[in-house]
């Protein structure tokens, strides 16, 4: 039905489909950081996939009704300078490691 790794999206359609009272399943949502860097640098964790939200056939048509607006609506891009600096800690503490990994199997 939705599927956002956006969580004022996902915040939006929660409360959308619970003013409708229409019965819903957040799928994803909680293990997002669980696996590799989690949401690093993008909207979801890449293993995992965007959050998704679902909910009964029977209410389906009118959700999609409620929530066709925040499908279509994109997020402005994450400009360019913080990207390269999500890259550039994310090297850094990946270089950190392995350096003290390396002098502590040197020191052995």
């Amino acid at each position: 039905m939705l599927a956002t790794g956006d969580k004022a999206k996902l915040a939006l359609a929660r409360s959308l489909l619970d003013s409708a009272e229409i019965i819903y399943m957040v799928r994803g949502d909680l293990v997002q950081d669980l696996f590799g860097w989690g949401r690093l640098g993008s909207a979801y964790s890449f293993p995992i996939g965007p959050v998704q939200v679902w909910c009964r056939r029977e209410d389906a048509e009118f959700a999609r009704e409620l929530l066709g607006d925040i499908a279509s609506y994109t997020t402005p891009a994450r400009p360019l300078w913080l990207r390269l600096l999500v890259w550039y800690v994310l090297l850094y503490m990946t270089w950190t490691l392995f350096a003290g990994l390396l002098n502590t199997a040197a020191r052995r």
